[in-house]
């Protein structure tokens, strides 16, 4: 081997390997707030088989960090087994890493940022190319409370010519509860949680089954958001990268079905012009005005605090408006699984 083709080898062999991590537990880990969380098991269960999911948008030669539950001897029955090996990923252990090669340095990718694996990472931190201040981590968990929504609409409110309801947060059982008493169908929603779980959906309940509710809720997280429950036509969201230098790039849209009390259901694989051409017939309002709107909010109000994937989950109501967000969600989210960041 000559010296310049040694260099090379050198070069391409040392160059810091993207390490995928899915951690679908994160909006839960940020509820909890603290450096440890052990997630229900049901969750666990999905991080199992879904843990080769990354290779769906990671490149070739790229990294995928099994969780602890996963041995690499399972991977070939798990789903998306075929990309992993199209693609030649490799896939490590949390022990491997923590002894793997200090020539080989990895770039963490996780799904999302949360503390306990912020933490977790920390102690092998020596494999790891960089990790994000634990201050960032702190941010993006306060960046992810549903009151960014509110502040998201406040703003977006006021550069366009929609006038949407603002959800509302409250800190007490009795303020929460009286929205209700007034007669109100509403969406309570805890300030953290994820795909459609921590939502409590009032239509056909009584009083004893929302106060509790409402008060662990408050007692737990800190308050409860409420919002008009809409009559629904179409879910849909629009998908998100932020550059560490703060330039908010839009990478497109998804389409996903949720169920009437507001639980994810799946996402469907088509192409951007037939969710475009599915949002149309569901609103002669749709236009590209709106993920205008939506990238000037976000360059003022996400972009100076945080770097990554994110996704603004939106609907058109049986009426034809269209709420431009009902959610943001400050990680990579199923819609996203075909865009490459």
């Amino acid at each position: 081997m000559t010296a310049s083709s040694q260099a090379v080898f050198l070069l391409i062999f040392m160059r810091p390997i993207p390490l995928h991590i899915f951690n679908p537990e994160t909006d839960y880990a940020r509820a909890a707030d603290g450096m440890f969380y052990t997630p229900p098991a049901k969750v666990v269960e999905l991080r199992a088989h879904l843990s080769l999911l990354p290779a769906l948008y990671a490149s070739e030669g790229d990294a995928i960090l099994l969780p602890s539950e996963c041995t690499p001897e399972m991977a070939p029955a798990l789903p998306y087994y075929e990309q992993v090996a199209i693609k030649r990923i490799e896939l490590i252990t949390w022990e491997q890493l923590e002894k793997a090669d200090k020539s080989r340095v990895f770039i963490p990718t996780p799904w999302g940022w949360d503390l306990p694996l912020w933490h977790k990472l920390e102690s092998v931190s020596e494999s790891l190319s960089t990790l994000p201040a634990r201050s960032e981590i702190e941010l993006i968990r306060k960046l992810s409370h549903r009151r960014t929504t509110i502040e998201f609409l406040r703003e977006y409110n006021s550069i366009t010519s929609f006038k949407t309801e603002l959800p509302r947060e409250y800190t007490r059982t009795e303020e929460a509860i009286k929205e209700w008493q007034n007669g109100r169908t509403l969406f309570y929603k805890t300030p953290w949680s994820s795909s459609g779980r921590g939502i409590m959906f009032t239509d056909g309940l009584e009083r004893k089954h929302i106060e509790p509710w409402l008060r662990g809720t408050i007692r737990s997280q800190g308050s409860v958001i409420a919002e008009t429950a809409y009559c629904k036509k179409l879910d849909y969201a629009s998908e998100w990268s932020i550059t560490p230098e703060g330039n908010v790039e839009y990478l497109g849209l998804s389409l996903f079905e949720t169920s009437p009390r507001g639980k994810y259901l799946r996402n469907h694989n088509i192409s951007q012009s037939e969710i475009n051409e599915r949002i149309s017939e569901s609103s002669s309002g749709w236009n590209k005005g709106i993920i205008e709107a939506q990238k000037s909010v976000l360059s003022t109000l996400i972009a100076p605090y945080y770097a990554g994937p994110l996704g603004i989950d939106m609907l058109t109501t049986q009426d034809g408006e269209i709420i431009p967000c009902i959610e943001i969600n400050l990680r990579r989210t199923m819609g996203m699984t075909g865009f490459k960041i």
